[in-house]
């Protein structure tokens, strides 16, 4: 599993540190977090329905989501090592919670080889899919 989660978290990483910058720069545009919960619904998606992995679409789908997730991750305005710390510390959770995800995921893969196992990871994919999408829904619902 290492091999296959190298591209995906670097570019998870690589767009996260974008995502962090630009959000410095840019005012949010307010969608964000509904376009991240999309594309967690895509992920999941592509989890639950082709587990051996998509290298492509893995890959693109991680670079959105860490762009989103930075852009979302921007601090408010503040003194300069304040918001350095704040950022530093999104950019230290995000990719720790990305890495332990598939960490757990590919333990749970190469320890227990039973196919059950590894549908149930599916079913838990597919569970993520779905309230990603209803997050989704109630996030671009009007008020």
């Amino acid at each position: 599993w290492p091999k296959h989660f190298a591209f995906p978290a670097s570019a998870f990483a690589v767009s996260m540190l974008c995502g962090l910058i630009l959000g410095q720069f840019i005012e949010p545009m307010g969608a964000e977090t509904g376009v991240l919960f999309l594309i967690s619904f895509s992920t999941a998606t592509l989890s639950a329905l082709y587990p051996a992995g998509f290298l492509t679409g893995t890959v693109t789908l991680a670079a959105l989501g860490g762009l989103m997730t930075g852009l979302i991750s921007t601090p408010d305005p503040g003194s300069i090592p304040a918001t350095l710390l704040m950022l530093l510390g999104s950019f230290a959770g995000a990719n720790l919670a990305l890495f332990y995800t598939a960490l757990c995921t590919g333990w749970l893969h190469q320890r227990f080889p039973q196919k059950w196992i590894q549908f149930g990871v599916r079913i838990i994919a597919a569970w993520i899919a779905a309230i990603s999408l209803i997050m989704a829904a109630l996030n671009f619902a009007p008020e």
